[in-house]
């Protein structure tokens, strides 16, 4: 699915509590979309370090930080934002991580 796409129904049907997590922040979009849907504290995690820098620079009132999926991320959430890798491929660079699954997405489930 395209992205712009994505955005715009996440837009329409996200629905956010008070203090939120995103796994694989990315650009950081949903973390930004998150405040403006009424959370109050937003954390956004990436495994790639230049999608942290872009996320800390897009949304600089979300604290934003290196982790894959849970390890570095303490805390209880109410609502948990995870835009899954929809892929199967292997991983050659770090934006390949959000791109191939490579069992990501049932580490995220486990881990939940």
């Amino acid at each position: 699915m395209p992205q712009a796409k994505r955005i715009k129904q996440f837009k329409r049907y996200l629905s956010v509590g008070k203090r939120v997590l995103e796994i694989g922040t990315g650009s950081g979009i949903l973390a930004e979309l998150a405040f403006l849907k009424g959370a109050k504290e937003v954390v956004a995690v990436d495994i790639n370090p230049a999608a942290v820098k872009e996320a800390s620079k897009r949304v600089p009132k979300a604290n934003v930080f290196y982790s894959n999926l849970f390890e570095n991320v303490t805390g209880v959430y109410d609502t948990i934002i995870f835009a899954a890798p929809w892929s199967e491929g292997e991983i050659n660079k770090p934006r390949d991580y959000a791109i191939y699954d490579c069992g990501v997405t049932e580490r995220f489930f486990k881990d939940v």
